[in-house]
C-alpha cells in the first residue's frame, strides 16, 4: 500500500478552530477536499482525441458527481465550524514523492519536515498516524534548510539510499525496481521537493503553521 505526504497551511482562524476541535482535523486531511472537477475532468480527456470527447465525458459524469458529493461531506463540518472555504488553507499533495527526500534533504533541520514525531500532534489517526501541526518557529529552522539544497549535493545522498532499498528488496528474494533514471529522479522526487520548500518557505513568510499528514 503507498504512503502518501501532504501538507496544508493553517492560518489563525483555521488554527483556532482546531484548537476548539481537533475532530475537525479528519476533514482537513479527507483528499477529496482540494478535490478540483474542471482539473481532474481536463486531465482525464487530455488524451482523447476530440470525436471521443463528448463520450468519454458522459462516462466520466458519475465518477465527478461522486467525487463533489464527498468533497461537500468533507467540508460540511468545517463549514458549520464557521470556517470558509478561503479560510481552509492551501494543500499540497506530494504522494509518494517523499521517498528519501530526507537523504536529499541531508541535513537534520530540514529532515524534520519528514520525520514521523515532528511538531504537535491533533485529531485522530488518519491512515499513519494523527496529523502534525507544525509551527513558525519550528518552520524556521526548516525552510533555511530545505533553500540550502542542490541537486548535485542531494543526489548522491539520494541514490545511495536508492541502492540500499534495492539491495535489501534483492536479499529478501524479492522483486527490486532498477535505479531510477535522472529524468526520472526529476520529476519523482526533486520537482516535488522543490514545491514543498516553496510551500514551507510560503508559510513561514505568511506566519502560517503547517498541518501534515501521511495517508
Amino acid at each position: 500500500m503507498s504512503v502518501n505526504m501532504n501538507v496544508r497551511r493553517v492560518g489563525p482562524k483555521l488554527l483556532a478552530a482546531l484548537r476548539r476541535d481537533a475532530s475537525l482535523t479528519s476533514s482537513l486531511c479527507d483528499g477529496l477536499l482540494d478535490f478540483d472537477a474542471a482539473a481532474y475532468e481536463a486531465a482525464s480527456l487530455a488524451d482523447v482525441p476530440a470525436e471521443g470527447r463528448d463520450a468519454a465525458r458522459a462516462r466520466l459524469a458519475p465518477r465527478l458527481a461522486r467525487a463533489a458529493g464527498q468533497r461537500r461531506e468533507a467540508l460540511e463540518p468545517l463549514l458549520a465550524a464557521g470556517l470558509s472555504e478561503e479560510e481552509l488553507g492551501d494543500a499540497l499533495h506530494l504522494g509518494r514523492a517523499f521517498w528519501g527526500m530526507d537523504e536529499l534533504i541531508g541535513a537534520p533541520a530540514g529532515q524534520r519536515i519528514v520525520a514521523e514525531a515532528i511538531g504537535e500532534p491533533v485529531g485522530g489517526d488518519v491512515g499513519y498516524g494523527p496529523a502534525r501541526l507544525i509551527s513558525p518557529e519550528a518552520l524556521a529552522e526548516i525552510a533555511p534548510a530545505l533553500d540550502a539544497v542542490t541537486l548535485a549535493d542531494g543526489e548522491p545522498r539520494f541514490r545511495a539510499r536508492e541502492a540500499k532499498y534495492i539491495a535489501d528488496l534483492t536479499a529478501q528474494g524479492l522483486s527490486a525496481p532498477a535505479p531510477c533514471t535522472a529524468e526520472e529522479l526529476d520529476e519523482w522526487t526533486w520537482r516535488p521537493f522543490c514545491a514543498l520548500r516553496v510551500f514551507v518557505r510560503e508559510a513561514l513568510d505568511g506566519g502560517a503553521w503547517l498541518l501534515r499528514w501521511y495517508d
